[in-house]
């Protein structure tokens, strides 16, 4: 390995670690806002709160690694520029495209890692993220109500004047539930709550009791011998992302290909959900409601996207790296002006163009309207080709820099 090809790659590495670093920190410690609440207010233990920690990291990593791979060579670079040192490295007669080299090395080292990252990373990170919020709401739920105490859990409040922490049974309940228009208040001899972790929600199974609700203006009493309500970890507490079933984003490759295979099959041959058709695995573990073809469809897109994305959303990395290299060259006369701050103005721009299009393509690929690849393979092309043509000019020596092309023209 060349010395130059070295210089460059541990500068770039340099400028990396240290991004990567603080993008890590700042989108970590906004998205543990959301949970402040379970973190300071709802007792949850050091180890749930390190899980939570963890698990939040790898879907941010998604964008901090190409976003951090543009910047970290960009100002690589720039520093050379600003310091002549890139002057005098032409002036050895070493041509630009001998840059590309270390640049393709760091792109090389990004793909491998975002791709592991995108594979099992993710999925990994939010499958522990909703196993998490599922333990906490369900400990929080079973083990810290107090007989006697009201408690409030989300939209329901739950009173007991006795509870037997052996066997879970609740005495003399008294229920609270105004997640509907109007609220319900239901009293119970007994009770126990029970928990799916398969599902991820909660029941209150209550037995030899009432209803007392009022439905446009008319008070209604419901006596019943049994009755169960079901709620789950988003609606216990507010706010969480511990939704019930599993989610798209974390089911592993295999599953999301079983998945699609068993949704093709029942698109063709028109199989929806009826009363007498029994649930299969894959829906009672996914908490499905395919009564409709065009809820057929909807789920094959979302899965489809998903599997694309899984593959595909990588592939930044192959042209972001490349994109701050040729926006890091200009003229040091410039460096003291507007040369680093336009070349990183123009770094974003191209980032937020390229995540724009990602998004509202993704929800176009969703509808059906679109090819899932389209979305992240357009963009792509046309990343790497612009790359490629702004290496060959700079090669060239016709121009001296883009940004200097673009400063020059004002």
């Amino acid at each position: 390995m060349r010395i130059i090809t070295r210089y460059l790659l541990s500068e770039i590495l340099g400028f990396f670690s240290i991004i990567i670093l603080a993008f890590s920190v700042v989108l970590v410690s906004i998205r543990m806002l959301r949970f402040t609440d379970l973190i300071f207010n709802k007792g949850v233990e050091a180890l749930q709160i390190a899980k939570v920690f963890i698990s939040v990291l790898p879907p941010f990593l998604e964008i901090a690694l190409p976003l951090s791979a543009l910047l970290a060579v960009l100002l690589a670079v720039s520093r050379l520029s600003s310091d002549s040192e890139l002057v005098v490295l032409r002036g050895s007669g070493i041509r630009f495209i001998t840059l590309t080299i270390p640049v393709a090395i760091f792109a090389s080292i990004v793909f491998i890692f975002h791709s592991f990252t995108s594979l099992y990373l993710k999925p990994a990170g939010v499958t522990l993220l909703q196993q998490t919020l599922f333990e906490i709401a369900r400990s929080r739920t079973t083990a810290g109500i107090d007989p006697g105490v009201f408690s409030e859990l989300g939209a329901l409040t739950l009173y007991a004047s006795e509870i037997d922490y052996k066997t879970g049974v609740l005495s003399k309940v008294l229920l609270e539930d105004k997640r509907g228009e109007t609220s319900k208040i239901i009293n119970a001899q007994t009770g126990r709550i029970v928990s799916d972790s398969k599902t991820r929600t909660l029941s209150f199974l209550l037995e030899d009791g009432s209803i007392h609700e009022i439905i446009e203006g008319a008070y209604l009493l419901t006596d019943f011998e049994q009755n169960q309500i079901i709620t789950d970890t988003e609606e216990l507490y507010s706010g969480q992302e511990a939704t019930r079933g599993q989610q798209t984003t974390e089911m592993p490759l295999n599953e999301i290909r079983a998945n699609l295979d068993e949704l093709s099959s029942r698109i063709i041959n028109q199989d929806i959900t009826s009363d007498s058709r029994s649930p299969s695995e894959l829906e009672l573990k996914t908490n499905w409601r395919l009564i409709s073809l065009d809820e057929l469809n909807k789920r094959f897109n979302r899965l489809s996207v998903e599997l694309t994305k899984r593959f595909m959303s990588p592939l930044p990395a192959t042209f972001f790296p490349f994109l701050g290299l040729v926006l890091g060259v200009f003229s040091p006369r410039h460096h003291r002006s507007w040369g680093l701050a336009l070349s990183i103005g123009l770094g974003l721009l191209c980032f937020a163009l390229y995540f724009g299009f990602v998004t509202i393509g993704t929800a176009f690929a969703e509808s059906g309207k679109m090819p899932p690849w389209v979305v992240f393979l357009v963009p792509s092309v046309l990343g790497i080709l612009a790359s490629a043509y702004c290496i060959k000019l700079l090669n060239s020596e016709r121009v001296n820099s883009i940004v200097d092309l673009i400063l020059e023209r004002k």
